[in-house]
């Protein structure tokens, strides 16, 4: 919930990305299939072939960056809000509860749980 402002929108972009990176072989295939056939008009569709892998590779390029970036930030704001439920809730303890626990470990929790959490997302 508290990362889906993130997390939804990185999914679309790599939604996008999966869709370009399966036609990028198969525009690939039909200009090979072009070059073989050799038609009289070759220059005017290769050219188009060629732009459209271009612009396919571009939108991919965009696109990993883009879903790359959100999946970060959805993963610090997962990481965040693990850090602030450890430290409240180690506050909250009283001097019984806290009797067993160091502060070394409650260190552990909010260092090393926190961002195994947080990786988890990407």
């Amino acid at each position: 919930m508290i990362a889906s402002p993130c997390f939804l929108p990185a999914g679309f972009f790599q939604f996008v990305t999966v869709i370009c990176q399966c036609s990028i072989p198969l525009l690939g295939r039909q200009l090979i299939r072009l070059i073989e056939n050799k038609p009289e008009n070759f220059m005017q569709q290769g050219i188009g072939y060629a732009f459209l892998i271009f612009s396919v590779t571009s939108i991919n390029g965009i696109a990993n960056q883009r879903q790359l970036f959100l999946s970060m930030q959805s993963g610090m704001m997962v990481r965040t809000a693990v850090v602030s439920a450890v430290y409240s809730t180690s506050l909250k303890l009283n001097p019984r509860g806290k009797l067993g626990i160091t502060s070394g470990q409650v260190t552990n929790l909010v260092a090393v749980d926190s961002q195994k959490v947080s990786m988890n997302i990407l």
